[in-house]
């Protein structure tokens, strides 16, 4: 059986890059909508032996508290910074005898219990060592699933897809990439939102999202940004974690 380790950031500070688009208080209460799809999804997946959410942000303990989650404070673990806090957590469960993790982002909204359930099929299958969902740029490491005897290095950040997998050939494991839009759409930049936004209008499947974007005041925004066209001019470099 596979845990699930999902890093979460200050929740106050994250997606400074949509602040051309949203107010801080509402850039919180986006993160946070994402981050209860995101745990709503893992909730639904009984393939999954147990989650485990990292962060020193109270709030982040009380949404793991209200889906039933296990939680941990980065500081407890001795390893500030995305790429130890995962690696201190996924060895602080190896100890505990886990076997196998899926590392995921709390920013990939669109996420459902589904696509989790496919990813663990696939790694399941006998010819795969490591799978992993990249983002929609094949850049970031949106979801990743691997054994704990890899001990492969978390090298989250730029080009952190290209990392893991130059990393698992390098120690004789094969990588599988599953894409799809649903897991592949992280939100970090306007034209992400605007995306979001549009697929939510259709279908609004990620439902905390929708009911802060879809509202009025927000919508309209987005429909102004969108139609400025300052939604396309968003930062092309992209770089993992929230």
């Amino acid at each position: 059986m596979v845990w699930a380790v999902l890093p979460l950031k200050d929740l106050v500070k994250a997606k400074s890059r949509l602040s051309g688009v949203l107010a801080p208080f509402e850039r919180r209460v986006l993160m946070q909508a994402m981050v209860e799809d995101v745990l709503t999804a893992l909730a639904s997946v009984a393939e999954l032996e147990g989650v485990l959410v990292v962060s020193d942000d109270p709030s982040a303990e009380l949404l793991a508290h209200k889906y039933g989650l296990e939680w941990v404070a980065e500081a407890r673990l001795g390893a500030p910074g995305l790429n130890g806090s995962v690696a201190a957590a996924t060895a602080m469960l190896a100890e505990r005898g886990v076997t196998d993790f899926m590392v995921l982002h709390g920013d990939i909204p669109l996420l459902c219990a589904a696509d989790l359930q496919q990813l663990l099929a696939v790694y399941a299958s006998s010819d795969t060592d490591i799978v992993i969902a990249p983002d929609l740029n094949r850049d970031g490491t949106n979801i990743m699933v691997l054994p704990a005897a890899a001990e492969l290095p978390f090298c989250y950040g730029q080009a952190s897809c290209a990392a893991h997998t130059r990393l698992a050939e390098e120690r004789g494991l094969s990588v599988r990439l599953v894409e799809s839009e649903r897991t592949g759409l992280d939100v970090d930049e306007p034209e992400d939102l605007l995306r979001l936004y549009h697929h939510l209008v259709n279908d609004p499947v990620a439902e905390h999202c929708a009911g802060l974007l879809l509202v009025d005041e927000i919508s309209q925004r987005l429909r102004a940004v969108d139609s400025s066209g300052l939604g396309t001019a968003a930062m092309e470099v992209k770089h993992d974690a929230v």
